[in-house]
This record gives structure tokens, sequence and C-alpha cells, in this order.
């Protein structure tokens, strides 16, 4: 078993979500699912969030 760190809470996790070679465990990912678009903080903080992994990956990839 392999251990990886959660991009959203920092948590190390065995499984969970696998997006842009990043992870999201399933706690955050009930969280993220789960938010109301209104909730402008935490709308806001994960949208950052899965930008960064988008922007981080682009940034890895070789053209």
């Amino acid at each position: 078993m392999s251990f990886v760190k959660c991009k959203t809470c920092g948590n190390t996790i065995e499984e969970g979500l696998g997006l842009f070679r990043s992870y999201i465990c399933n706690e955050c990912l009930d969280k993220i699912a789960n938010t109301n678009m209104k909730d402008t903080i935490y709308y806001e903080y994960y949208r950052a969030i899965i930008k960064r992994m988008w922007l981080d990956y682009i940034a890895e990839m070789e053209f």
C-alpha cells in the first residue's frame, strides 16, 4: 500500500481521488460535493485548490 498527501487538507491518505497527478481524500471530496456555491468562503477555497492543482499539472507537462 502506498500513502499520499491530500492536496486539500494535507492529511496522509491511503485512498482518494487522483486528479492532475495530485490526490484528494474522500472526506474532502464529500465536502467539495456538498459545498453550496452561495457559501462563498468554502466554494472559493475549494475552487482555488483545484485551480492550483490544474496549474501545477500544466507546469509539469512536457511539450
